[in-house]
């Protein structure tokens, strides 16, 4: 654990090209966007036992994808074959490795107009410098090393000969998609004050990317696809909203990053089949099928630099996303005591809704200089503190009130190791070091039963699989949670909970509803034993789940639902579902199965994720154990579920 393939943050580098969460992807991009190559050749190496893979790729396949790119990738796979095949070398084309998810080595060149491709040489770590495949050949390091040659003469030959043509068709491939893009949906509306922190999140992610944007101006009478209904709506636009065109020479990237719903003309991918930015980032928005162009160029609102003067009865601030979980993480650090409100309040003509920090002056007199501490963090943020002299209110609970909760510098320990999913800890992990700059302690699940948890009011645990917890290590951190500790569970960690005695974690509400679904299972096991050999496959990723997005209902008068509006979109890659929870908050749940959006789900789950739990809260003694059904972070990029994720660190039993 964790294996050799991770950079310093345990993230898959080759699973970053679109997102650049990690440093080492930023400086890639800044690098391949200078250079805009024709040609793209990503090189891995896969298990011992599968000989050699090379392009063309396999379903499915992007239906942005030009003619000339399925072209060269033929034309590359048969002049290299015929390599091998004097070589007496075995390969294998069109399986495994599609090129639909957009943040590969071979999808991200070939959504820039390049020709991208995987190619995949037998051996791994397990090979070393010489090893045993399954039937006994010796695969050495030198074979391997001759492979990648191979290939990669393969394609500086073939690039030769049809240097003229790639570069005719990378010209091509820029003109005709800004002239004319040939996906549904020709703009997206990003409804700018829907959320103005995260839509700077997003602004930042299109830059990186090179996507233009502007400003949308005052529209009426427009109608598109509305990410947060589902449906087609007829919307207007204002000053603040933003207008992203396809007639843009990055025109099938921008299609391809805001698609509501990417075709499947396969449905076994390699990798998560939805990704939509307006989910992604939690925002309101369209897709547009016609053209709508940009009143002008879009500036973000000028931020004014809060100053430090007569100290106020207390300096308030929204809590709406990532920068403002790392301004409270700031305040923490800095010994500066934060409050939240459990209910709204209005105060001296301003509304605040529930969560919102509130820096009072009452309990910070120990901190020297103290209003220009606040200022100044708040200026390194950019966030705006609005103030009141008064902590009277004009609606809701006043600042004495016992429903004005003292946010307490959170212990954390995350838990990792041997058994648990490395992406998942490496994602937490760079998400308190990079996002919130907040202390984090590592644990290894091997030695729970042994450590001290009284020193941690947090234990996060990320997704793992396996048998789970020894019967020690469940009972440490069971009595460390009934003394008032806050544990958090994400993906597969909650099955170390789930229909045990004690917990109210449950995957079927009664007995009923568990007949009613072995017998429907049953039923469909008869249909799948008649069906062809070669089906396997497919009879398998119908009870899965490869990046689906549900909206989830979000209770904004919990803890977990501050700052999210009522709603949070999940992305799910398990087919797990749960009760609604009888001893605790369902503080975000799949109301129904009209909460599905996009991506895949099969068959056999789909009908029956409504009316299950997607974050909750089960009460233990004087602590809690927090669920997350769902990775809230998945691969960094997933912004809109770092806030649900500090509400859990931050907020929840305070």
């Amino acid at each position: 654990w964790p294996g050799g393939r991770a950079n310093h943050y345990l993230f898959d580098l080759n699973r970053d090209w679109a997102w650049q969460v990690q440093v080492e992807s930023q400086q890639r991009m800044k690098l391949y966007h200078q250079w805009m190559p024709q040609l793209h050749l990503d090189f891995h190496e896969q298990g011992i036992n599968n000989p050699f893979y090379m392009a063309p790729a396999a379903e499915p396949l992007h239906e942005q994808l030009t003619p000339w790119q399925h072209e060269f990738q033929d034309t590359f796979g048969r002049n290299t074959a015929n390599y091998f095949d004097e070589a007496g070398r075995f390969y294998f084309t069109k399986e495994r490795f599609d090129i639909l998810y957009p943040s590969y080595g071979d999808s991200y060149p070939m959504f820039n107009g390049a020709i991208g491709m995987t190619i995949e040489q037998g051996g791994g770590g397990q090979a070393g410098i010489g090893g045993f495949d399954a039937v006994g050949d010796t695969v050495t390091l030198s074979y391997r090393i001759q492979g990648h040659y191979t290939a990669a003469m393969s394609a500086a030959e073939v690039t030769s000969k049809n240097a003229d043509k790639l570069l005719t068709e990378f010209e091509k491939f820029f003109d005709e998609n800004a002239s004319s893009p040939k996906g549904k949906y020709k703009s997206f509306v990003i409804k700018g004050e829907s959320n103005p922190a995260q839509v700077a999140k997003l602004l930042e992610l299109l830059d990186k990317n090179g996507i233009k944007y502007g400003k949308a101006g005052s529209k009426s009478g427009l109608k598109g696809f509305s990410y947060t209904s589902g449906k087609s709506e007829s919307f207007s636009t204002s000053e603040e909203d933003i207008i992203i065109n396809a007639y843009q020479p990055k025109s099938v990237l921008t299609q391809v990053l805001f698609e509501p719903n990417p075709t499947l003309n396969d449905s076994i991918t390699y990798d998560i089949t939805s990704w939509a930015m307006p989910y992604a980032y939690g925002l309101e928005a369209y897709a547009l099928e016609t053209r709508v162009n940009a009143a002008g160029e879009y500036k973000q609102p000028a931020f004014t630099p809060n100053s430090a003067g007569k100290t106020p009865v207390a300096y308030l601030a929204a809590w709406e996303g990532t920068r403002d979980a790392a301004f409270l993480s700031a305040l923490l650090t800095a010994d500066i005591r934060v409050k939240y409100n459990e209910f709204p309040f209005e105060v001296e003509g301003k509304s605040f809704p529930a969560g919102s920090l509130m820096i009072t002056k009452g309990g910070n007199e120990y901190v020297p200089n103290f209003d220009q501490k606040v200022s100044e963090i708040a200026n390194k943020f950019g966030v705006n503190l609005a103030t009141t002299m008064s902590g009277y209110v004009d609606k809701g609970k006043d600042f004495g009130s016992p429903n004005i909760r003292v946010i307490q510098a959170p212990k954390v320990a995350l838990v990792g190791g041997e058994g648990t999913n490395s992406l998942n800890y490496g994602a937490i992990w760079h998400f308190f070091e990079k996002d919130l700059n907040y202390p984090l302690v590592n644990l290894e699940l091997d030695n729970l039963a042994r450590y001290d948890l009284s020193k941690y009011t947090v234990l996060i645990m990320p997704s793992m699989r396996g048998g789970g917890l020894s019967k020690s290590a469940e009972e440490n951190v069971m009595e460390w949670v009934r003394g008032g500790g806050k544990l958090i569970a994400i993906d597969g960690a909650l099955n170390l909970f789930a229909n045990k005695e004690g917990f109210a974690l449950k995957t079927f509400e009664s007995d009923e509803e568990k007949k009613a679904a072995q017998k429907k299972l049953d039923s469909l096991a008869k249909e799948e034993r008649l069906l062809p050999y070669q089906e396997g496959e497919r009879v398998a990723i119908s009870s899965g789940a490869a990046g689906a997005i549900y909206q989830v209902t979000m209770d904004e008068t919990h803890p977990l639902g501050y700052g999210t509006g009522g709603k949070y979109y999940a992305l799910k890659n398990n087919s797990s579902k749960f009760a609604y929870l009888n001893n605790g908050a369902n503080a975000g749940i799949i109301a129904n199965n009209d909460a599905y959006r996009t991506g895949y789900i099969g068959f056999k789950i789909k009908s029956t994720m409504g009316e299950s739990l997607a974050i909750g809260v089960e009460n233990a003694g004087r602590g809690e154990i927090v669920y997350f059904v769902d990775d809230p972070i998945f691969r960094g990029f997933w912004e809109s579920g770092k806030l649900v994720l500090s509400n859990a660190i931050f907020m929840v039993g305070q």
